[in-house]
């Protein structure tokens, strides 16, 4: 997780890759993920929303 927040990772990831969210997931940071999705030139991230 360290080398992930670090400012060279996203440039470093050469695969297409697609990260997957639950709206309210209460493990994994929804921010930290969307920021990673957004500095990735070859990844996307999509939030799932939940369901009442």
């Amino acid at each position: 997780m360290a080398e992930t927040s670090r400012d060279s990772f996203p440039a470093c990831v050469c695969i297409p890759l697609l990260m997957l969210a639950a709206a309210r997931d209460e493990v994994v940071s929804i921010g930290a993920i969307e920021q990673l999705g957004l500095r990735m030139r070859t990844g996307r991230h999509i939030m799932i929303a939940s369901v009442p």
